[in-house]
């Protein structure tokens, strides 16, 4: 089983200024050790965090079975 997650890395300018990537990973295993695969890079986090990343959390979440059992427990 592979996990996947979100994970942050940070590069450094030339003059000192940090910029900082959100990508998606998945954890593989190659040789016996375990390795982080970038499946996608989702852009500068600063870019995403001014609304892209709320709407695309809330898309990814339709399709959680978790989520999805919630919604079919509750009420109409």
């Amino acid at each position: 089983m592979y996990a996947m997650y979100a994970r942050t890395k940070t590069f450094t300018n030339k003059d000192g200024s940090k910029r900082t990537y959100l990508q998606i990973v998945e954890a593989v295993r190659e040789n016996g050790k375990v390795r982080q695969k970038v499946l996608m890079n989702m852009g500068r986090i600063e870019d995403l965090q001014e609304g892209n990343l709320d709407r695309l959390i809330a898309s990814l979440a339709k399709f959680s079975k978790k989520q999805w059992i919630k919604a079919e427990a509750e009420p109409v």
